[in-house]
């Protein structure tokens, strides 16, 4: 993602590619994703990207704004795969230009320890 404005378009092409994923070889389509949960940023309030939630039949929240503590499991998860891509690049000597793939390293030795 290069800018916050592709936001909407990923959470589209997120939802569309689960949902595809989860209803493979299923009799009937079943809705998987119900509910996304935001902070109040602007990219997740445009009324294109609100018309599409409600066409998906997904209900969106949003946080309080300037209340970070109740937006933490986003912030902890996001500051433990920081930690853990800062770490591997640290320890591999590699360049920063390297940083998506750790941080996609990361995501993964996560994903298969929690």
């Amino acid at each position: 993602m290069r800018s916050k404005s592709e936001a909407p378009y990923h959470v589209r092409k997120f939802i569309a590619s689960f949902a595809a994923l989860l209803n493979r070889g299923a009799d009937e389509p079943k809705r998987f994703v119900g509910t996304l949960h935001s902070d109040n940023a602007g990219e997740f309030l445009s009324t294109q990207f609100t018309d599409f939630l409600a066409k998906s039949n997904v209900h969106a929240s949003t946080c309080p704004p300037h209340v970070h503590a109740l937006n933490g499991v986003a912030e902890r998860a996001i500051r433990s795969i920081m930690d853990l891509a800062r770490s591997a690049l640290v320890s591999a000597s590699a360049p920063i230009g390297y940083w998506d793939h750790a941080v996609l390293h990361a995501v993964d030795v996560l994903n298969r320890t929690s």
